[in-house]
Parts: structure tokens; C-alpha cells; sequence
């Protein structure tokens, strides 16, 4: 009883932030408080509560150090001319009518080699939004594009520590995972790639004039070199180099460029990695600045307020109790409906796209070893759902964070299209698996008569 008053606060402020358009990180933090104090009343001291915190606080701080890493990229790419020369040459080569395919594709292909959907939205993803709003395309839908791309490959790239982390939750073999999410992901990929080209069609990229072209020219030298930082996060990865070291390394190159090629001077620098770029003068100008360490610091705050959820849940077993009604759950409405719902309510009560993964892998992992599915299925469940239904989820740190990188709102949400058709596909191929299943035993049961 206990817990469930303190997930109806939770959800009521929740809900209130939302109506209210408040920060996410007040219910996220009252939220804290509220299963800290049903550790209270089960008996634990306020020791051990702040023991079990820390234990969550501690498995955030490396996606901490990432955050932070990219708010102080997506400065960089912008002082050292990197992003305003892809821009330059991207509004001179793109085809108006193909702009929301490409933007997604090349999301889709970021993604797939850095395996992280934070890493894409704050690189290549800034680089399409900045064509968006340069062009004329509706932010919402291009937001939603590149978001879906973000996370096909944060859902099923070697390199993500999304696919890993539900591998090692559910003991299964890693690339034998990534084998059946490609096969799961084929028809979602194909409806996107035609309802992007449709879209591509109703939202072109409109140049009316050069204006912006002559203020990139005005304000950057356009060296060849500036690519360099962009480059290397494509082909370090290919090298099995983690995400965090290819951004230190683009980042490095990026510093080197603002000094060497657009002349920055150093302590000018250093506020940029900080604060973020700015520029004055013309509309490119308005378009152009922004990133820095600072932006990340409330996201930052807001991933490690959430983690702090799975010390606790872990620490106190208050989700023990959930089992024997998930085994009554699945036995009515079947076992991936069933994953749906749960990693459904995870999302919207963890808001931490790491943590639903964990306790729909806690959960769920008996349920399936009573049923004989084996682990690799239960992972393709998992990311066919916590995964994906985690960039959904409005006050979710997986939505917050890239829609916050590229200035956009919950409603560039109807457009992430491959969110939800993952999901949606699977869920119709699980409901024809179960019928074949009960066919085939029916006709078993009609043989041995």
C-alpha cells in the first residue's frame, strides 16, 4: 500500500509538470523522496537509504561524463567551423524534396556506429536541425526524424550500451541479439523510409535566398579541415573506440580548429566549452549559437535524480511484489502485450530508459525461463519495447535530453516514427506466433486422437 501512494504522488506530479510545463527534474526529485520514504516505513535507516542512492547515483555518473562531453562537442563543432560548413555545402548539394529521408538516414547511420542516441542527436542531429530551421522545415518533424534515426541504432548497434546492458541483463549473446533486431527492424525501417519520403515532399527545404550562405562566409573560414572533427566520429567507431573516447578525439580536432583556422582565442574558447557559442550579426547568427557545458547541467541532474530510482528499488526489493501478478498479467493477455505494459509503466515511473531496461529484465526473466523462451528472445522483447517506448515517454531523461539538444518539444514525438512502429510491429508478429502456436497444437492434439 505504501508504494502504491507513492507512485499516485509520483504520477500526480508527473502529470502536473506536464499540464503545468514545469521542469521534469521537481516530480523526478519528489519522486526520490517518495520511494526513500517507503524504504523508511519498510525499515530500512537513513543510512542504508543513502547507501542504496549513491549505488544508483554511482552507475550514472559515465552517462554524465558523456552528457557534459557533448555539450561541450556541440559548442566546439560550432567554433571551429565544423557545423556551419556542413550547413554551407548541405544547403548547396541537398534536394529540397529529400531533406526529412536524408536527415533520418543519416541519423540512422551516425547512430548505428556510435551506438548512441545522444552522441547522433548532438552531432549529426544538430547539424540537420540547423538546416531545418535554416531551410524552412517544420522543427517538429524534423526532430522527429532525426530522433528515430538516433535510435536504431541505440536499440541494436554492437556499439550500444543499450544492446549490451539488455544482453547482460537477460545473460543472452550479444551479437546474436543484434542479429534478430536487424530482422525486427527491416519492415519498421522500410514504412519509415516511405513515410519520410512523403513527408520530404510535404516539408521541403526552402532556401528563398543566399542571406545565410554569405553569413556563414562571413563569419568562418570554410577550410577543408574543419571536417576533420566531424570524420572522426564517423570512422573511430568503426574501430571498436568507444563513444566517449571518439568525442574526446573530435573534440580535440574541433579545439584545434577554432584556434588554428577560425583564430579563436583561447580564453574566448574556453567560455564557449562553458557557456556556448554565440555569434552576432544576421539570421545564421540566431541559428548557430548555442551548446556548452551549461546545457547539460540540468539534464545532467536530471540523470542522476532518476538513477537514484534503481538503488533504491534494488536495495529494498519493493518490486519483489510485482512477480506473481506479472505471472497472472501474462497468463491473460500473453507474454509480449504483457512486456509492453510493464516496460510501458517503467518508463513513465523511472523516467530513465537504463532502469526500465533493468526491471523489465528483473521482472520478466523467471516468466520466461517457466516458459521456455530462451534469453534472446526475451532481449529482442525488451528492446522491442523498454527501448524504443523510452523515447516516447515526454518526461523520460531518453526524450528530454535529445529534444533539449536540438531546441524541440514533445511535439516532434507523433513524428519519431520508428518509436513506436518497433513496438507496434512486433506486438501484431507476436500475436501471429501465438496463433501458429495454438494451431500447431491443435493439430497435435487432433493427431494423437
Amino acid at each position: 500500500m505504501d508504494l502504491f501512494i507513492a507512485l499516485v504522488l509520483f504520477f500526480i506530479a508527473l502529470l502536473a509538470s506536464v499540464i503545468l510545463q514545469l521542469p521534469v527534474i521537481w516530480p523526478v526529485f519528489l519522486g526520490m523522496l517518495c520511494f526513500s520514504a517507503v524504504g523508511l516505513h519498510r525499515g530500512f535507516s537513513p543510512r542504508q537509504l543513502l547507501a542504496m542512492i549513491w549505488q544508483g547515483v554511482r552507475r550514472s555518473l559515465i552517462v554524465v561524463r558523456i552528457l557534459l562531453l557533448i555539450g561541450a562537442i556541440t559548442a566546439l563543432w560550432r567554433a571551429g567551423g565544423t557545423i556551419p560548413i556542413l550547413v554551407y555545402y548541405s544547403i548547396q548539394a541537398l534536394q529540397p524534396q529529400t531533406f526529412l529521408l536524408v536527415a533520418f538516414l543519416s541519423a540512422a547511420l551516425v547512430s548505428y556506429m556510435l551506438g548512441s542516441s545522444y552522441g547522433t542527436v548532438g552531432t549529426i542531429g544538430v547539424v540537420m536541425i540547423i538546416l531545418a530551421q535554416s531551410g524552412g522545415v517544420s522543427l517538429p518533424v524534423a526532430a522527429g526524424a532525426i530522433l528515430s534515426g538516433a535510435y536504431f541504432g541505440d536499440r541494436g548497434a554492437p556499439t550500444s550500451s543499450c544492446a549490451n546492458l539488455v544482453a547482460n541483463v537477460t545473460g543472452s549473446e550479444l551479437y546474436h541479439n543484434v542479429r534478430l533486431m536487424w530482422r525486427d527492424a527491416l519492415f519498421p525501417l522500410l514504412i519509415c523510409l516511405i513515410i519520410y519520403g512523403a513527408l520530404s515532399f510535404r516539408f521541403p527545404l526552402v532556401v528563398t535566398d543566399i542571406a545565410i550562405l554569405r553569413d556563414i562566409e562571413a563569419s568562418f573560414r570554410l577550410s577543408p579541415w574543419t571536417l576533420l572533427p566531424a570524420a572522426i566520429i564517423l570512422i573511430l567507431p568503426l574501430f571498436h573506440l568507444s563513444v566517449g573516447r571518439s568525442l574526446l578525439v573530435s573534440g580535440a580536432a574541433a579545439i584545434l580548429c577554432a584556434c588554428f583556422i577560425q583564430q579563436m582565442p583561447l580564453p574566448v574558447l574556453l567560455r564557449t566549452i562553458a557557456l556556448g557559442f554565440s555569434l552576432e550579426g544576421g539570421r545564421f547568427a540566431e541559428i548557430i549559437s548555442g551548446g556548452g557545458i551549461v546545457t547539460m547541467l540540468e539534464v545532467c541532474l536530471l540523470v542522476i535524480c532518476s538513477s537514484t530510482y534503481s538503488g533504491i528499488f534494488e536495495g529494498t526489493g519493493m518490486l519483489h511484489g510485482f512477480e506473481e501478478k506479472l505471472n497472472a498479467l501474462v497468463d491473460r493477455i500473453r507474454i509480449f502485450p504483457a512486456m509492453l505494459l510493464t516496460s510501458l509503466i517503467a518508463n513513465i515511473a523511472a523516467c530513465n530508459q537504463t532502469l526500465a531496461v533493468m526491471i523489465c529484465g528483473q521482472l520478466l526473466r523467471p516468466i520466461y525461463e517457466k516458459r521456455g523462451l530462451s534469453p534472446s528472445r526475451l532481449a529482442l522483447d525488451i528492446a522491442n519495447s523498454a527501448v524504443t517506448i523510452a523515447g516516447l515517454i515526454p518526461w523520460s531523461v531518453a526524450c528530454t535530453v535529445p529534444l533539449s539538444m536540438m531546441d524541440a518539444g514533445a511535439d516532434a514525438l507523433p513524428f519519431a516514427c520508428f518509436l513506436y512502429l518497433v513496438p507496434l510491429c512486433a506486438f501484431f508478429h507476436s500475436l501471429r506466433q501465438e496463433r501458429a502456436s495454438a494451431q500447431e497444437r491443435s493439430a497435435s492434439c487432433g493427431t494423437q486422437r
